[in-house]
């Protein structure tokens, strides 16, 4: 059976508690809350300097049976002060969440390189892993420089988040995932838009689901968005849902 996991995107105006509820409804497995707001305008939810809202999510967790998948989103700036996460992967940890999303916004590529193990091996003591997710408008615009950068941190609980929106924008291709280790491709996001086919805009109201796979290489199946756009809003679809699947491709259940 394939596992799916909310993605905090679809419904990032919810609380964490009120998430799980809509997930567990909706016939998710999983959530991935964001922690770390992405962008001045837009929210985040730091459970870990709210110890109210962490026992409810952690009792409305206990209550449906869900899980956290992941915790983001971590922006790997020249900036960033790595020791002062440390209350956020351990928000983490208490959640019981398997990975950390961050991504590349640091231009010195060694530098980038450097702090991403530095955050690893945080992460690490917190028994999570950290996967970094490119993005074609970063100074890590693909899978092939994701890769180059997961390499040169050389650390064993690192690997890469392969969006299928990013992907399919970017220079990467097919043979850049046939090259990478399977353990280092945990997770993956699938993309499906309306019914016409047009590309949606990041973040559009057009997009309808994005899908974490979990334990194989990523195969983009159409059938694994189907049923994420089912599950997660139909036609109204405004859903970033991540999959987790268990076996070789996805399927409905």
């Amino acid at each position: 059976m394939n596992e799916f996991s909310l993605a905090h995107l679809t419904v990032l105006s919810l609380q964490p508690p009120e998430m799980v509820s809509v997930a567990a409804r909706t016939g998710y497995q999983a959530v991935g809350l964001r922690l770390i707001a992405v962008t001045p305008d837009s929210p985040g939810y730091p459970l870990m300097d709210d110890a109210a809202a962490m026992r409810e999510t952690k009792i409305r967790l206990d209550d449906t049976g869900l899980r956290v998948g992941d915790i983001e989103f971590v922006k790997i700036t020249p900036e960033i002060d790595i020791a002062a996460l440390e209350p956020f992967a351990a928000a983490g940890a208490e959640l019981g969440a398997r990975h950390v999303i961050a991504a590349p916004y640091d231009p010195d590529l060694g530098r980038l390189a450097e702090r991403f193990a530095a955050l690893a091996d945080l992460a690490g003591r917190y028994n999570l892993s950290v996967l970094l997710e490119f993005f074609p408008w970063t100074v890590v615009p693909n899978l092939r420089e994701a890769k180059r950068i997961v390499d040169a941190a050389d650390r064993k609980n690192t690997g890469i988040l392969v969006d299928t929106l990013h992907f399919a924008r970017s220079e990467s291709r097919l043979e850049d995932i046939a090259a990478i280790a399977p353990d280092r491709l945990p997770i993956c996001a699938v993309w499906r838009t309306f019914h016409d086919g047009a590309t949606a805009a990041y973040g559009s109201r057009r997009t309808l689901a994005t899908g974490r796979r979990r334990d194989q290489h990523p195969r983009y199946s159409r059938a694994a968005t189907d049923w994420s756009y089912d599950r997660a809003g139909g036609s109204h679809g405004k859903s970033h849902a991540r999959m987790w699947p268990r076996g070789s491709r996805a399927t409905r259940p």
